[in-house]
C-alpha cells in the first residue's frame, strides 16, 4: 500500500508539473509587421541572417506576388534609438530597403527613418521601425514597424 501511495502522489507531482502554463511561449514568438502608406499592413515570420551585419528580412508570395523587406541593424547596435540612411556613414546608423515585384515595380531604400531597439537579449532582438523612401518620384512610408528575432 506504501509504494501505491507513493506512486499516487508521483503522478499528481508530475501531472502539475507537465500541465503548468507556459509563460515563456509567449517570449518565443517572432515576428516583423509594418503598415505601407498607412494603408496596407504586412506580418512575416522573419528570419536573421549574421554575418559582419546583422539583417532582420521577411518576405511572402513569388514572382508577381513577391514583397519583401530587410531591416540591417548598426554594425554597432544597442539599446535605443538609431537613424536609418541609404548610406550609413557610421556604424551606429542602420539600413533598411522595401521592395514590391515587377509587377508594382516599387524598390525603395529609406531615405531617411527612425529604428529603435528596445530589447536585445541572448536570444532575440526586439524594436520598432518606420522610414521614407522614394520611388520613380512616389514617396512610400513603412510605419508602425515592429520586430522580434531571433538574434
Amino acid at each position: 500500500m506504501k509504494k501505491l501511495s507513493i506512486y499516487f502522489l508521483f503522478c499528481i507531482s508530475l501531472t502539475f508539473v507537465c500541465c503548468s502554463s507556459d509563460d515563456s511561449s509567449d517570449n518565443q514568438e517572432i515576428y516583423l509587421r509594418f503598415t505601407v502608406n498607412g494603408q496596407a499592413q504586412y506580418s512575416y515570420q522573419p528570419e536573421t541572417i549574421t554575418s559582419s551585419q546583422v539583417l532582420i528580412k521577411g518576405n511572402e508570395g513569388s514572382n508577381d506576388t513577391f514583397k519583401s523587406i530587410a531591416l540591417w541593424l548598426p554594425i554597432t547596435f544597442n539599446e535605443g534609438s538609431h537613424l536609418i540612411n541609404d548610406a550609413p556613414t557610421t556604424d551606429e546608423e542602420a539600413y533598411t530597403a522595401y521592395y514590391v515585384s515587377a509587377l508594382d515595380d516599387i524598390d525603395i531604400q529609406a531615405a531617411s527613418g527612425t529604428m529603435i531597439i528596445t530589447n536585445i537579449s541572448d536570444d532575440f532582438i526586439q524594436g520598432t521601425f518606420e522610414f521614407v523612401g522614394n520611388n520613380n518620384g512616389e514617396t512610400i512610408t513603412i510605419s508602425d514597424g515592429e520586430f522580434k528575432a531571433y538574434r
